[in-house]
């Protein structure tokens, strides 16, 4: 008899497989990611929601959300070429994050290019997200209100990418500052202590 091999993945092992899930879902570097990590432990929501509802409001996420290019690497060409406005000036940062009410549009000599066109070919079999409105005449779509948890898009399998968070009483007091090497923090912290690591604090969505 041969002894059986397999084992359980680690809870670290957890953690990685989803942050890196969350990073080639919105195409993010892990210097970007944590930049993102950083700010979204200064909101005074759940961590976990205001980091995603940070990606999910970047400029290059929701031109690919609205249809107007086939991925969210070609949305992101668009705007770094300047084809896209926001409120109808150029914006060529894929970082940006729109505000509520912002409308998001083509310009108009680029409507008929490739990308457009396959976007919006693609785009008629994807499910809008509630947030958002669209106007494909004429290639303007508008964020109507901040990204909140139920209305996220997708959902993982068994841990949700990240849920990054720290109990009422520590948001109450200063706590330590985030180590840049947080997303590499290993096993030996607990998590939701207070080492500052940002991997230290993931849980699944939806437990106690």
């Amino acid at each position: 008899m041969h002894p059986d091999r397999r084992q359980t993945a680690s809870e670290f092992k957890k953690r990685l497989v989803e942050k890196q899930r969350l990073r080639y879902s919105y195409w993010l570097s892990e210097e970007q990611l944590r930049r993102y990590v950083r700010r979204a432990f200064t909101r005074r929501g759940q961590t976990g929601d205001e980091l995603v509802g940070m990606l999910e409001r970047r400029l290059d996420n929701l031109v690919c959300r609205l249809g107007f290019a086939p991925t969210l690497l070609s949305a992101r060409q668009l705007v770094v070429h300047g084809h896209i406005r926001v409120d109808n000036a150029k914006v060529d940062k894929p970082s940006y994050l729109l505000k509520p009410g912002e409308v998001i549009s083509v310009k108009d000599q680029s409507k008929s290019i490739d990308p457009v066109q396959l976007g919006l070919a693609r785009g008629a079999s994807r499910a809008l997200p509630p947030y958002l409105e669209v106007d494909k005449d004429n290639l303007r779509g508008k964020l109507l209100a901040l990204p909140a948890e139920p209305m996220f898009h997708f959902r993982w399998k068994t841990v949700w990418w990240w849920s990054i968070t720290r109990s009422t009483s520590d948001r109450r007091e200063p706590g330590p500052p985030l180590n840049p090497m947080a997303l590499k923090a290993g096993p030996s912290h607990a998590p939701g202590s207070r080492c500052g690591a940002a991997a230290c604090s993931v849980r699944a969505f939806g437990s106690p």
